[in-house]
């Protein structure tokens, strides 16, 4: 099990106090980050979440992000964790890191009955109108700066090259994706698969001008693992990792789908109901952003964990972007 680094601990120790000290470390994420620690200062024991940019799944820029989540979400008393302290450049401790409180319940959602809650937990949050900045940008989809569509754009046109033509074309891969390491890249651009609705998807949405509306505050990455929850009720969300500004839809097509894959095809309005009734609106272009929503994961969700695992995630996936393109012919 990894744990973090003497620096990251003394860092979070210092946060809570002089002489204050971690005495454990829980792993929360396959026993890495982010960590629940137990820092001793005096004679307490104070808990906190430290997350620290690994930079495979928790992206360095990402902990910017995160803090300045949870600045806007303080301003606002919106119900999750509150920012203890923020490393975000890895100046203090090498690494782009984060500490937090805990937030009460649980990231178990509790059953089809929980999803209207989900929706109006949502609602809070899109009540709030922004204006991106550096640490919060416009977001056009969710869990940035994941780019699946992008990914297989790359990776078919270098798998259908000739061999000859496929070291340029991973040079032009990485001169634009910079962070990439080259060997990854080659990996992905391999490896990454396609299938004909999501070619088809790609093809229909790329003819569509995002749909304007007002610009509110972005979780990012809403899903019912990022909701806790206690007594079947969402007490609100946590990972502010992919925070940002934009459409409310970036948040609502995404949990849409989420909640049909886990619940089946009438989960979605569950949702719908329960963020238009806290909100006093109607969602707006819902068929537009749930094919994004849909677009914008990997072609296999083999690695998509339910209680259920009697079900296909792949293909409730498929059937909500089906029917999400079925739709678009209707006005957004």
């Amino acid at each position: 099990m990894a744990i973090p680094s003497q620096t990251h601990q003394a860092w979070a120790a210092s946060a809570i106090g002089a002489d204050a000290k971690v005495v454990h470390a829980e792993g929360l994420h396959d026993g890495s980050s982010p960590w629940l620690l137990d820092i001793q200062y005096g004679n307490r024991t104070v808990k906190a979440v430290l997350r620290v940019a690994d930079w495979q799944r928790i992206w360095g820029p990402a902990i910017a992000t995160a803090a300045a989540g949870l600045r806007v979400a303080a301003a606002h008393d919106l119900p999750t964790a509150r920012l203890i302290a923020s490393d975000p450049d890895g100046a203090i401790t090498g690494e782009p890191a984060l500490l937090e409180t805990p937030f009460p319940g649980n990231n178990k959602p509790p059953g089809p009955d929980c999803l209207y809650s989900a929706g109006a937990a949502l609602a809070e949050l899109h009540a709030i109108r922004a204006d991106p900045t550096p640490d919060l940008p416009l977001r056009s989809h969710h869990i940035p700066p994941d780019d699946h569509p992008g990914d297989r754009r790359w990776a078919n046109r270098y798998q259908h090259a000739a061999n000859s033509d496929r070291a340029a074309i991973l040079d032009d891969f990485c001169q634009q994706h910079p962070w990439a390491r080259r060997e990854q890249a080659r990996a992905m651009l391999t490896n990454t698969r396609t299938s004909p609705l999501l070619q088809q998807a790609d093809n229909r949405l790329s003819q569509y001008t995002p749909p304007k509306g007002t610009q509110v505050f972005l979780h990012g990455d809403v899903w019912l693992g990022n909701m806790h929850w206690s007594n079947g009720r969402c007490l609100g969300l946590i990972d502010w990792k992919s925070a940002g500004v934009g459409h409310p839809g970036v948040d609502l097509g995404a949990i849409r789908m989420h909640a049909t894959i886990r619940y089946g095809p009438t989960a979605a309005q569950a949702v719908t109901a329960g963020w238009e009734d806290t909100i006093g609106q109607k969602a707006e272009a819902i068929p537009y952003w749930d094919a994004i929503a849909a677009l914008y994961t990997p072609a296999a969700l083999d690695d998509w964990q339910a209680d259920d695992t009697a079900f296909d995630p792949t293909a409730r996936r498929d059937d909500f972007l089906r029917n999400s393109l079925d739709r678009l012919d209707c006005p957004l």
